[in-house]
């Protein structure tokens, strides 16, 4: 999992309220889908990080199928569903493996740690697959793996309900580590409703204390990784670089989408946005900014924040377009925001 997250910084410089389950997502948005399945996705079903070496990630995995269903495409849902099934749920305890690499065909699952972001996305999209076509089979899938995160995943540190990236590695002697934009929050609403449990009301309140305060250098943004001191003290987690960078520039899509974005919240992020160009990160203790600008994925995310704020109107054509040199990532992140954007406008 880590060496995924340093390659993805080294490599990708360009790159409670829940989305009503069957919303239909505007015909301006279909044909980005449309290139975003021929570019990325096989036709068996696997999501192709190209920028990583080809490898495919739960995380990806999870964001096919939720685009899948947002769009009605019942076929592309059920390939990549098969596909993420039979290759990554191999752990033995119903959570996903996190990395599937093509290089060693003998053995392309080399690291069995799961990633909780990509467990939460597939839960999610399973969640609004079954509600969109009515299936139940879907929803009872959904339904074991909400309840698997709910018990596995949550800790309580520092009297905080924490989300841990993985089951294995993140829970040091100096505290826990977590990752602020693994907090899918639009995600928690529809999960509770399908697995039944107070642990997505105290991630969603405590995941928002933590954003709100896990803030440092003069942008006052948050990093990518994060340590949960066992008194509660917050600080980026050693072992990581202190960036705000291509993890969580996630964060405040996330609140805008699950309706927890006030303007104060979204405001550091939108004042770092403001520069031009916006650099991709920001290194929160030196205040070094990468040499390359954001991607239009991030961009993407951007627009969503201004229009949540107020601070421009809720046009999904200020959003950029999806075009076939966008990697994996950055492709993604559009495709969310698009998401994003219909369910806190078009509604």
């Amino acid at each position: 999992m880590i060496s995924r997250l340093s390659r993805r910084s080294l490599l990708l410089a360009t790159g409670l309220l829940p989305l009503v389950a069957a919303a239909r997502i505007p015909d301006t948005g279909v044909e980005a889908w449309h290139r975003y399945r021929a570019v990325h996705i096989t036709a068996q079903g696997r999501v192709v990080d190209g920028a990583n070496g080809g490898i495919s990630h739960s995380e990806g995995q999870g964001y096919a199928l939720l685009f899948a269903a947002a769009f009605g495409d019942r076929i592309t849902f059920d390939r990549i569903w098969l596909w993420t099934a039979s290759q990554m749920r191999v752990r033995g305890d119903g959570l996903f493996a996190w990395k599937w690499d093509p290089a060693d065909p003998a053995r392309p699952v080399p690291d069995p740690n799961n990633a909780s972001d990509g467990d939460l996305l597939i839960a999610w999209a399973l969640a609004r697959g079954a509600d969109r076509w009515g299936d139940a089979a879907l929803r009872r899938e959904a339904a074991a793996l909400a309840g698997d995160i709910a018990q596995r995943l949550v800790r309580v540190q520092g009297g905080l309900t924490c989300l841990l990236p993985g089951l294995d590695g993140f829970d040091k002697p100096e505290g826990l580590v977590v990752n602020p934009s693994y907090w899918v929050f639009p995600a928690f609403a529809d999960l509770a409703a399908i697995a039944p449990s107070p642990v997505w009301r105290n991630l969603t309140r405590d995941g928002v204390a933590l954003i709100e305060r896990g803030v440092f250098g003069p942008w006052r943004l948050p990093p990518d990784w994060l340590l949960i001191e066992p008194s509660g003290a917050l600080r980026p987690a050693p072992g990581f670089r202190p960036h705000f960078g291509f993890n969580a520039v996630r964060v405040p899509l996330h609140l805008a989408w699950a309706g927890l974005a006030d303007t104060g919240r979204l405001s550091p992020f939108l004042t770092f946005w403001a520069q031009r160009p916006a650099p991709a990160w920001v290194d929160l203790q030196t205040g070094e900014t990468a040499p390359y600008p954001i991607s239009s994925g991030v961009l993407a995310i951007a627009e969503v924040a201004r229009a949540t704020a107020g601070q421009v109107s809720a046009d999904p054509a200020r959003l950029p377009a999806l075009t076939d040199g966008l990697d994996y990532y950055a492709a993604s992140l559009l495709l969310l925001s698009r998401l994003a954007f219909a369910s806190r406008f078009s509604q």
